[in-house]
């Protein structure tokens, strides 16, 4: 029974740390070693196997899942480029306006060759600051 805690204060202890690091790495141990306390709640009392288990499980969990949870932290919010936007006001070829996207307002710049009109749907195809460079959608 002492393993089964202490396990889990290392899981409890290396999830917790993860809100100060940020990394991911502490998150994956983290649920691994929960996981080890859990199975041998349910009858498992070797520690090389434990030590197997949760050694398999963290670098699989890391190689498998880090980079993917990453890439979903790391976006600016709900702001991506390939977003698509209607425009609220006529935007002449190579000319910068203020829209609205998302309860935000914008300097967009139309990077096509040609007008962009109210209504329209375009495509943000890049974001630099607060300025939206955008592109008709071709039908």
């Amino acid at each position: 029974m002492m393993a089964t805690l202490v396990w889990a204060m290392v899981g409890l202890f290396s999830v917790l740390s993860e809100l100060l690091s940020g990394s991911l790495f502490l998150l994956f141990i983290g649920l691994s070693a929960l996981i080890v306390a859990g199975v041998r709640l349910l009858g498992l009392d070797n520690i090389i196997l434990e030590s197997l288990l949760f050694a398999t499980l963290s670098i699989a969990s890391i190689i498998l899942f880090r980079k993917k949870a990453l890439a979903g932290f790391r976006t600016k919010g709900h702001f991506r480029i390939d977003s698509k936007l209607r425009l609220d006001v006529d935007m002449p070829a190579g000319c910068t306006a203020i829209v609205h996207y998302q309860g935000t307002v914008w300097t967009a710049v139309n990077m096509g060759d040609h007008l962009l009109k109210a209504g329209d749907l375009v495509q943000i195809v890049k974001i630099e600051g607060v300025k939206l460079f955008l592109t008709s959608i071709q039908s």
